[in-house]
């Protein structure tokens, strides 16, 4: 590992999604890889500026970025939106980006790290690449080194069915909160 770092909240200027696809002609690899760095990026911004940031996708169609938040209760909910919107828009998406900031275990134990998933529609699998970081006097310092990690499923290919059953489960759950509804007290009359 390397031990240069970038400090958050410095003075950077930020590709646009623009600026991704803006230097000529570009193959669809180059402008994955270019958008996998514009997530990074943001993922530090973001994280420089508030300590927090909700989930994101940025969803490739030809040479147009589409990018969504993917706010949840949780983490759970964060990653079965992202696996929805990236299912629902394989239609006309060629390839997606879902970054998200968690941690990864290390030999030394588990460090902070900003993550991001990534795959083309035809891939069997995603690939995930993070980038470690540490907080020290409430700024953000990350490491210059991604490393890929391994494996996981493709929303293209995985998206939909846990997704439907999360849903369905939901609307379940509420169902029932509504048909349960307190007792009215009975009258009581003396007589």
């Amino acid at each position: 590992m390397t031990t240069e770092e970038k400090t958050a909240g410095g003075a950077r200027e930020l590709p646009t999604p623009e600026d991704i696809i803006a230097e000529g002609e570009l193959s669809s690899e180059q402008i994955l890889e270019r958008t996998i760095l514009y997530a990074l990026e943001q993922g530090v911004e973001k994280l420089g500026q508030s300590g927090a940031f909700d989930p994101f996708t940025i969803l490739l169609r030809g040479e147009e970025l589409l990018i969504e938040d993917q706010p949840g209760d949780d983490a759970e909910g964060s990653y079965a939106s992202a696996r929805r919107t990236v299912y629902q828009m394989g239609r006309i998406c060629n390839a997606y980006v879902f970054c998200y900031d968690g941690y990864v275990e290390l030999d030394e134990g588990p460090s902070d790290a900003l993550i991001v998933e990534y795959a083309n529609k035809e891939d069997e699998q995603a690939q995930i690449i993070v980038c470690l970081y540490h907080t020290h006097d409430d700024e953000y310092h990350f490491n210059e080194a991604l490393y890929q990690v391994g494996e996981t499923a493709n929303f293209f290919i995985s998206g939909a069915p846990e997704a439907d059953e999360a849903d369905e489960a939901q609307e379940a759950d509420e169902a029932q909160e509504e048909s349960v509804a307190p007792a009215e007290p009975a009258e009581h009359t003396e007589g």
